[in-house]
């Protein structure tokens, strides 16, 4: 997500402009991207990206907003910040054939 216009965020901001961002997802909240412009990017740079000879070996790894928009247009979902990572160590799986989720978000074993 482009988030260059608005600089830095102290923790208690950030948090208030994240939720908007996933609430109105129409909007450029603080001259953030959009979060549909954000999701179009992403979902057509993975599309872009996958293909039958790598569909079952290769791992996108980004930020958890990112995997949220990622994880709504897997599952026909709207957009909402209830489809964020429940916490920093988490991953979900997708089919990108068929454009399918294959779980919701899953926490990595302790190491």
């Amino acid at each position: 997500m482009d988030r260059s216009a608005t600089g830095y965020l102290s923790p208690e901001e950030f948090e208030t402009v994240v939720e908007l961002f996933f609430a109105e997802p129409e909007r450029s909240i603080r001259g953030w991207e959009r979060a549909v412009d954000a999701q179009r990017r992403i979902v057509d740079t993975i599309r872009r990206h996958s293909n039958n000879e790598c569909a079952n070996t290769t791992a996108f790894v980004s930020h958890g907003g990112v995997g949220a928009l990622l994880l709504a247009s897997l599952t026909g979902s709207p957009i909402s910040r209830s489809l964020d990572q429940p916490s920093l160590d988490s991953y979900f799986t997708f089919d990108p054939l068929n454009w399918t989720s294959l779980s919701g978000w899953n926490r990595l074993p302790p190491r």
